[in-house]
C-alpha cells in the first residue's frame, strides 16, 4: 500500500476517533492541500487540535493500542502549547499533534475552518 493510502487510511481513523470525543481540530500540511489540487507527497499527517489537560486522557485512551502514544509527553504538550506525535504501530505512520496556540492568527485559523468533502470522508 502507497504512503498516501495509508495516510489516508491514518486520518479516516483519526476523524473517526477524536470526533466523538467533540475535540476540535484542523487538518493542516500536505492533506490539506490536496483538498486544493496541490499535490504533495506526504510522510506524515499534521494536525493542529485544540486540547485541554482534562482530554489528556481520552485522546490517550482513543488512540491506544493501535497507536504508540507517549503519555507524558501529550500532557506536556498540552501545558505549554507545543506539538506531540502518535504513530500508527500497524504501518509506524506518523500523525504530528500540533497544539492549537492562543495567537490571533491561530485563533483567525480556526474560526475560518469548514467541513468539507475530502478523500471519501467529511473532515475540518
Amino acid at each position: 500500500m502507497s504512503k498516501d493510502l495509508i495516510a489516508v487510511r491514518i486520518v479516516h481513523d483519526f476523524v473517526d476517533k477524536v470526533e466523538p470525543l467533540g475535540i476540535e481540530y484542523m487538518l493542516t500540511g500536505s492533506l490539506a492541500m490536496m483538498h486544493y489540487n496541490f499535490y504533495r507527497m506526504t510522510a506524515d499527517i499534521d494536525i493542529v487540535i485544540e486540547l485541554k489537560q482534562e482530554d489528556a486522557t481520552p485522546i490517550i485512551n482513543a488512540f491506544e493500542p493501535d497507536y504508540y502514544v507517549p503519555h507524558g509527553r501529550v500532557r506536556d504538550a498540552i501545558a505549554r502549547k507545543f506539538m506531540f506525535n502518535v504513530i500508527h504501530q500497524e504501518t509506524a505512520f506518523k500523525i504530528d499533534l500540533v497544539i492549537k496556540k492562543t495567537s490571533e492568527f491561530q485563533q483567525n485559523a480556526f474560526e475560518r475552518r469548514k467541513k468539507v468533502d475530502f478523500l471519501e470522508k467529511k473532515f475540518i
